[in-house]
């Protein structure tokens, strides 16, 4: 930044340097006037001179031509002067010899020494000769000079008068800011407000200015002490608002355990049926199973029966085998949903458990599917259930140390959003279509989880708001808020990150990066 005096310097400068310009230019065209009027004078005492000599060349009288330039100062102003007849013959000629071609120029040609001027002789309308003078331009020299003088000893005046302008200005000006200044460093650096700042100035503004300055520190020491007397009232009040504080924060503490349990007992009734569902296919299966094993059962007494009394045949052998291998199909069914029920039945109970899962290398993709079987027949199993195109991009198995309950939890409520907005789709436009996208990769070392669906959005003022305790998207009543923070909390607890990306009436993209150590089969 320029200091003041600096700019009051240039803007001095460059009126002095335009001053200069203006003047220079001035003097250029005065010059130029001047060596024009010259020019023009000899020119035209020349054509005088001409015009006297049209007798002279007529009658050969060189006694006319001597008589005419016999006044000429051939010491100082004249060179010489040379009179020709019929193109370059000399007829008379006065002084030293004229030290020019008379073919190389017209009428005028003006060097530093000299000004050749060259004049036809009419008679008659004819042109009988010619006159050449060589003039010295002494004087014209000596007033070009004249006037350069007067012009350089204007300008050193004018620099002298603006180099003390400028003086008396910083003086008057700066100098006064300059004090200003320093008086509100002193200030700053030993936080003193009886400082005050010299009220004598030649200048009104700079008297003003100081006045005005010194009954501003005045108004804020008077400040300082009114607020230093309300900062101890706060103080005071603070302390007993902190006290308050800090009982309702110990009370948020005692019920913030009972609101998490909350929370998920809510999460797990919204999934109870999807969670039957999952559990009556595998004990179908199992039933139908085990009144295969049951009928083989009845049939093997039989042949058991036939064998003792040696009337089996080799066909009721044959069939014997088939149904002992359908048995042993039946009984792997068995064994086989058998796992699969106790596994859904595992996953309600963690959800519905208070503790924190532990660390498990386990199949993050198992996870997944999961969470879209529990929170897709969840959304089933609720009377304004809609149709969903569920696409999945998912490997085979990605195997992550995490922790798989919180993982399914966070995935479920993330879905249970994705189903709701697409409801709320369909209650606004019935040709709607319901699509879900959901896809698992690998980059850089992280597993990047992005479920998409295609339902009502956020719009760009809640989607800011999203993670905050107690905030929600849907109306009173039907959400808690508490969610996508404990989403977040989950994603955070793996080193990872999650990002939302909405926009209104079209879509919300939710992405999942996981750092972890990861091995893919």
């Amino acid at each position: 930044m320029r200091s003041l005096r600096y700019i009051i310097n240039k803007k001095l400068f460059f009126i002095i340097l335009f001053i200069f310009i203006f003047t220079v230019l001035m003097e250029y065209f005065k010059l130029q006037k001047t060596i024009r009027y010259y020019s023009e004078q000899v020119s035209d005492s020349t054509q005088i001179l001409a015009a006297n000599l049209e007798g002279t060349l007529l009658f050969d009288s060189k006694l006319d031509f001597y008589s005419l330039t016999e006044h000429f100062d051939f010491d100082n102003d004249y060179w010489g002067v040379e009179v020709y007849k019929n193109g370059d013959d000399l007829f008379a000629k006065r002084g030293r010899q004229v030290e020019i071609d008379i073919n190389s120029f017209e009428h005028v040609h003006l060097t530093f020494d000299y000004i050749f001027v060259k004049k036809p002789i009419i008679s008659a309308g004819a042109e009988i000769g010619v006159i050449v003078i060589q003039r010295s331009t002494k004087r014209l020299i000596s007033s070009l000079e004249d006037d350069l003088i007067l012009f350089f000893v204007t300008i050193f005046f004018l620099v002298i008068l603006f180099y003390f302008a400028a003086r008396q200005i910083n003086e008057d000006i700066t100098t006064p800011i300059n004090a200003l200044s320093e008086t509100i460093k002193n200030i700053l650096e030993s936080d003193d407000l009886s400082i005050r700042v010299e009220e004598k100035h030649k200048v009104a503004e700079t008297f003003e200015l100081s006045q005005s300055f010194n009954a501003l520190v005045r108004n804020l020491g008077s400040s300082r002490d009114d607020l230093n007397s309300l900062n101890q009232t706060l103080e005071n009040q603070v302390q007993e608002k902190t006290k308050k504080l800090s009982k309702a924060l110990d009370d948020m503490k005692k019920y913030q355990t009972q609101l998490v349990s909350q929370e998920k007992l809510s999460s797990l009734g919204a999934l109870t049926a999807g969670i039957a569902h999952e559990i009556k296919n595998p004990l179908n299966l199992i039933i139908n199973s085990s009144s295969i094993i049951s009928h083989f059962s009845t049939e093997a007494q039989k042949f058991s029966a036939k064998v003792i009394d040696k009337t089996v045949t080799e066909e009721e052998i044959n069939y014997f085998i088939e149904d002992l291998d359908d048995v042993k199909m039946a009984s792997s069914i068995i064994n086989e949903n058998g796992f699969r029920a106790d596994s859904i039945i595992k996953s309600m109970l963690s959800q519905s458990r208070s503790q924190k899962s532990e660390l498990t290398d386990i199949n993050i993709v198992q996870v997944l599917e999961q969470a879209v079987n529990l929170s897709y027949h969840a959304m089933k199993a609720k009377p304004d259930m809609i149709e969903v195109e569920i696409s999945k991009f998912l490997p085979k198995e990605v195997y992550v140390n995490c922790f798989p309950d919180d993982l399914e939890r966070a995935f479920i409520n993330i879905l249970d959003n994705s189903f709701y907005a697409m409801r709320e789709k369909q209650k606004i436009d019935p040709k709607y279509k319901a699509v879900l996208d959901i896809s698992l990769t690998i980059n850089n070392s992280r597993v990047e989880i992005v479920i998409e669906d295609n339902g009502v959005g956020i719009s760009k003022e809640k989607i800011d708001k999203i993670f905050e305790p107690f905030f929600t998207t849907k109306p009173t009543g039907e959400g808690t808020g508490l969610g996508m923070g404990m989403v977040n909390d989950v994603v955070r607890a793996h080193q990872g990150e999650i990002k939302i990306n909405s926009e209104e009436g079209q879509f919300t993209k939710t992405t999942i990066y996981i750092s972890s150590d990861i091995g893919e089969i």
